[in-house]
């Protein structure tokens, strides 16, 4: 989950619900714990709400304490699985193993899209690593220069790389970071 100025919950591995979600006012089986509302449920620890129809299922407004009302000003809550925008609302949207959903603001005027960051899973200390931005404006990823990476030697450059040289062992986040995009992390683990 991503806010408009800070990550809201990092990269979380959730699990479904069972039965239906009934949060912010959905009607017993209109929103089952199966799809991605379950995944999302869980992943916050309940901590959201929102608007519920029949028409269009949950409309989110606020998710960890960051409020977006849907309005003519300013964001709403979008939705992206694997990068791309979802092509239904978390009632009704289908997650397979492996999906990355994301919950961001999205600008009531305009468009973004999530930075899709690609890191190694592990690294040495000293040793400088590739890391790569894009996105997805179609089915095929664009890569993204001028990406301001953490860690990073400088921003990424026309192929969308820059490097990466990890200065002590254990965990490392980087977060990539482009104005009119949704910034993202990605985790290395580091050994001596």
């Amino acid at each position: 989950m991503e806010g408009v100025k800070r990550t809201l919950l990092p990269a979380t591995v959730a699990h479904a619900e069972s039965g239906s979600v009934t949060r912010a006012g959905a009607t017993p089986g209109a929103c089952p714990g199966k799809d991605a509302i379950g995944y999302f449920d869980s992943a916050t620890h309940h901590q959201w709400s929102g608007s519920f129809s029949s028409q269009f299922g949950v409309a989110v407004t606020k998710v960890l304490g960051e409020n977006h009302p849907f309005s003519s000003k300013g964001f709403f809550w979008g939705i992206w699985v694997n990068d791309r925008f979802a092509s239904a609302g978390l009632c009704g949207l289908k997650l397979k193993p492996g999906d990355a959903l994301l919950v961001a603001p999205s600008p009531e005027k305009g468009t973004v899209f999530p930075i899709a960051l690609t890191a190694p899973a592990t690294a040495k200390v000293g040793q400088p690593f590739v890391v790569k931005a894009s996105y997805f404006k179609t089915a095929k990823a664009k890569t993204l220069p001028g990406v301001k990476v953490t860690d990073g030697v400088n921003a990424t450059d026309s192929h969308g790389a820059t490097t990466v040289t990890a200065h002590k062992a254990g965990k490392l986040t980087i977060v990539a970071t482009e104005k009119g995009f949704i910034r993202a992390e990605a985790t290395v683990n580091v050994s001596k």
